[in-house]
């Protein structure tokens, strides 16, 4: 990866290369918005996965890759759940999730841990 700069409202750039970048040419998002086609986020990192064309003013999206950096607390849950369901952790991480009850569901399954703690 090539730090380039920060991308963004008064950032280094305020937008992305059309042409003459290289694969590993990596840009922080400072401002959150769309930049090579995609959804970023404020800590995001913008990388060029292709070289660029030697001239031209459009922006070629596939060139380009987010790599999120604002996943601290991040829920993983199940593949697929059903609308209005509710969610319990799953495992000590915090960080995971599953699928009980459904919608319209009145009452919800006690879950008693090891030391007989609802």
């Amino acid at each position: 990866m090539i730090f380039k700069g920060t991308l963004g409202t008064n950032g280094d750039f305020t937008s992305v290369p059309t042409n003459s970048y290289q694969i590993g040419y990596t840009y922080k998002i400072i401002t959150a918005g769309q930049y090579a086609g995609k959804t970023c986020e404020e800590g995001d990192l913008l990388i060029a996965i292709n070289d660029g064309p030697p001239t031209g003013t459009s922006i070629i999206a596939a060139d380009w890759t987010v790599a999120q950096g604002n996943l601290d607390g991040v829920v993983i849950g199940p593949s697929n759940s059903a609308s209005g369901s509710f969610a319990i952790f799953s495992g000590t991480t915090g960080k995971g999730i599953t699928q009980i009850g459904s919608k319209g569901t009145t009452s919800l399954p006690i879950y008693i841990d090891s030391n007989g703690r609802p």
